[in-house]
Formats: C-alpha cells, structure tokens, sequence
C-alpha cells in the first residue's frame, strides 16, 4: 500500500498515552502498514487492535481500487457524446487542415487586393486585419475604399482609435476640433 489513513476520531486514543507509548504505537502502526509484525505488547496490543482493522480495512479498500482501475483500462474506449473517442479523429484532423487553408487563401486574397490601393496605410490595414477576423473579402474592399479617402496618419487614427474601443468596425475620424482656451478673468472680485 502506498498510504496510510488514520482516521481523528481513533487518534483520540493517543492522548491517554504516554509520549514514549505513542512513539511505540505509531512504530507498530508503520510496520503492520509495511507487512511487518509489529512488536509491542500489553495495553499498546489491545490499543493497536483498532488501528490494525483501520489499515486492514484501507488496504482491502486500496487492492479493490487497483483492481477496478486496471479492469477499466483494459476496456474498449466508450464513445463521447460526438460519437467519436477522445482523441481527434482523422476526419477532424483533415477539417482543420481544409480550414488552414482556406484562412491561407482568404489571407492571399487580401494581400492581392491590398496592392491594388496604393495610398492606404498598409501597416495600419495589415494592424486592422490581425485584430478583426474576416472571412470574404467584399467587407475587405468596403474597408480599403473607406481608407484611402483619408491620409496615411488618420488612417492609422482610425485602427487605433477602433482597437483601443473595441470597437467591431473601422470609423471615419471625427473632425478636427480646435480647443481654443478660456480667456480668464484675472480682475479681483468685489463680492468675495
């Protein structure tokens, strides 16, 4: 056996005993836990009594376990609620293949039809791509005509702005406001 359990309630018994008995005990309690033959007698038998059915009992248990464990192994394997094992099939494998693919051909399309525009922020464009997922290309083409109608500097505004917000599209950037101060009023106050 691997362990050893002891359970509180049994340990109470302990406390009646001297340190001395209680370091026998717990010896006893190792060896018959090892298979060895325990060598105490007198009132540290009578008490060791309890421990030992204790042991008997998690030994009987921990064989039982072993034993279901191994039964369970040597089983076919039970399908899951996909009718498939655990493992991904061959089938799943190739799907996922099918679907590299396709993003790889989704990604040269875009790449294509990004060197047709010439005056679009293409580390902006490429910025945007990474973080908003497409799967055809027209929405592509939207976006590139709404970029190239702006500079290279508020195309790259109009990425970060749209990633910092989380935001599921691209926008078109907002007018330029002109903050101009408040002139303040440096003449004392009467009133105060």
């Amino acid at each position: 056996m691997k362990y050893l359990k002891l359970f509180k309630d049994s340990l109470e018994v302990i406390n009646t005993l001297t340190d001395e008995q209680s370091g026998q005990l717990f010896k006893a309690i190792i060896d018959y836990s090892e298979d060895k033959e325990p060598n105490i007698d007198g009132l540290l038998s009578a008490v060791f009594f309890q421990f030992k059915q204790q042991i008997d009992r998690a030994k009987t248990d921990y064989i039982e376990v072993c034993e279901r464990n191994k039964a369970n192994g040597l089983k076919p394997k039970r399908l899951g609620a996909t009718g498939s094992d655990s493992k991904p099939s061959e089938a799943k494998t190739r799907q996922d293949k099918d679907k590299d693919k396709e993003k790889d051909s989704l990604k040269q399309k875009i790449q294509n039809k990004l060197a047709e525009y010439l005056n679009v922020n293409k580390e902006a464009f490429n910025e945007w791509i990474d973080y908003k997922s497409y799967k055809a290309i027209a929405p592509i083409t939207k976006v590139l005509n709404m970029m190239c109608k702006y500079s290279i500097q508020q195309q790259q505004q109009m990425v970060d702005t749209s990633i910092m917000n989380n935001y599921q599209g691209l926008f078109e950037p907002k007018a330029d406001t002109v903050n101009i101060p408040k002139q303040i009023d440096m003449q004392p106050r009467a009133n105060w």
